[in-house]
């Protein structure tokens, strides 16, 4: 529970509020605050989500994190 008493949300060392599933994972921080959230409206991105979400069916999302930190898994461009 943070200093504001919601349960959902801890504040790190940093100083600033989290969700709760961050915890003290440097890839889930990084991801939280940069991506979470976040609307896409760029279709390769958006791509990237959507196999994301597929790749991630049994896996833990951190192990995807970390795959995605190489970015060499679809290249730079998408063609139809």
């Amino acid at each position: 529970m943070n200093a504001d008493g919601n349960q959902y949300l801890v504040t790190g060392e940093d100083g600033i509020s989290r969700c709760w599933w961050v915890g003290d994972q440097e890839d889930y921080r990084e991801y939280h605050d940069t991506e979470w959230g976040r609307p896409v409206d760029d279709d390769f991105r958006l791509f990237e989500k959507i196999c994301l979400e597929g790749f991630q069916s049994g896996l833990s999302w951190l192990t995807i994190l970390r795959r995605v930190a190489q970015p060499v898994w679809l290249g730079d461009q998408v063609t139809r």
